[in-house]
């Protein structure tokens, strides 16, 4: 998920979670707190209108 987002930087949902259904048969339930925990460690940002997650490479330690 990690490689993926930072290779495109902007992924719709909905193609995140084909992409990472591609990789793994039971990725449902934990498709949703990964994308939680990537959101608050700052590695992601939500973007409502576009219903898209934006990596983001500005992380701070």
């Amino acid at each position: 998920m990690i490689k993926h987002l930072s290779r495109h930087q902007i992924v719709r949902y909905d193609a995140l979670l084909d992409h990472c259904r591609k990789h793994g048969a039971r990725v449902d339930y934990l498709f949703t707190p990964a994308v939680s925990l990537l959101y608050l460690l700052g590695l992601v940002e939500y973007l409502p209108k576009a219903d898209a997650f934006e990596w983001n490479r500005k992380v701070v330690a």
